[in-house]
């Protein structure tokens, strides 16, 4: 547990040295700006969507950017020998990136609720986020066991945008209303992700709904942990140059 504790907490002065938090500072600046103008009728939806957003895709992205700037720094070498458990180390990354996520869901939970009066259980949220943003950061590291470069990372995180992400909103936003689509998405993790942050922010969702959102989700974080833990043999032992 100390050491997980070490690691995570160098993940996150690892992300402020590489100029990460900054960075997603700058996109909550956008998201305000967005929500400032947002009637505040539909401030929950639309402060949903934005979080499940940033959970998702951002998640992917900056988990991919940390394993980029390892990678040139020569990071896995030193891994290969060092005592650290790979899944502390895989965890580790994770976490930091729903640190991150949390930071956001919080400024933006300050600006909504004193600027638009937005009333939802803050803790409820914090939960759903969690479980969000932890299954797109260890998705976000197999991810990146598979792009040469940080630009075929992003090629790939925009590919689980439009077939994953963008339907969901798409739905969400009532674009797409045919029962047989909605039916599908019950099998895709981002409506999964979307129905525990609707829930959580006091939106309509079936209880059967929600139990089977959580359990998916639930159940794909440990597939895809196994999944990763499984080929980081093979990737860090590619990048260490062994």
């Amino acid at each position: 547990m100390n050491n997980f504790l070490t690691l995570t907490v160098g993940e996150l002065q690892r992300m402020n040295k590489y100029q990460i938090l900054p960075s997603s500072l700058f996109v909550v600046a956008f998201w305000i700006a967005f929500l400032y103008f947002v009637d505040a009728l539909f401030i929950n939806q639309l402060f949903a969507m934005l979080i499940f957003v940033d959970a998702s895709i951002m998640s992917i992205i900056l988990v991919g950017a940390i394993m980029f700037f390892e990678k040139h720094e020569g990071t896995f070498r030193t891994f290969m020998v060092t005592p650290i458990r790979k899944s502390d180390y895989i965890l580790s990354k994770a976490f930091a990136i729903v640190v991150s996520n949390l930071i956001t869901v919080l400024i933006l939970f300050a600006f909504a609720y004193y600027v638009k009066n937005i009333e939802m259980n803050l803790l409820a949220f914090v939960g759903a986020v969690c479980l969000v943003g932890l299954f797109h950061a260890i998705l976000g590291f197999w991810m990146s066991f598979y792009a040469k470069d940080f630009t075929s990372l992003i090629m790939r995180s925009t590919g689980y945008m439009l077939i994953f992400v963008l339907p969901v909103i798409l739905v969400q936003l009532q674009v797409i209303q045919h029962d047989w689509f909605q039916y599908i998405l019950y099998i895709v993790p981002t409506q999964a992700s979307m129905n525990v942050l609707n829930a959580s922010a006091g939106l309509p969702v079936e209880t059967s709904e929600l139990w089977w959102s959580t359990i998916f989700l639930i159940g794909l974080i440990i597939v895809i942990f196994f999944v990763t833990l499984k080929k980081f043999d093979e990737f860090s032992q590619k990048e260490g140059g062994q």
